[in-house]
């Protein structure tokens, strides 16, 4: 959807014009519905005062990532992990490094796009945090 909004920011797209699967109609009645497009004149303009592209990253293919928290003692933030390094890293179980000490992945939550790690130290399995990012 980001790139999509970008290229409406570009050059107002037309109506028949196919976005992968969907026509770009059916996007763009979405982004109308976000205050993002306007349609004239069989195509849809950029009416937002946001540029587009400031959300998309050049470092990866999604803008999704993981947030590492700390669960040992106090929650706190350790690390932000981009989608797909998220994936080979942050499995259950798996070790990860931060700042020379590591943690093991104890659980994650999709839905928060949250991984709970432990610290090397701790003798139990901290538990999966609940709180929303």
């Amino acid at each position: 959807m980001n790139h999509l909004k970008c290229a409406a920011f570009e050059l107002p797209l037309r109506d028949d014009e196919k976005v992968r699967a969907a026509r770009g109609q059916t996007l763009c009645e979405f982004l109308q519905e976000l205050g993002l497009v306007h349609p004239s004149g069989g195509a849809w303009h950029w009416t937002a005062d946001s540029y587009p592209a400031d959300a998309i990253s050049l470092r990866s293919v999604t803008s999704d990532n993981f947030v590492v928290v700390d669960v040992t003692t106090d929650e706190r933030i350790i690390a932000i992990v981009a989608f797909p390094a998220a994936l080979v890293e942050l499995h259950p179980k798996a070790i990860y490094l931060h700042e020379a000490q590591q943690f093991q992945v104890s659980g994650w939550t999709m839905k928060a796009a949250r991984r709970t790690c432990g610290g090397s130290s701790a003798t139990t399995s901290p538990t999966p945090s609940t709180i929303p990012r």
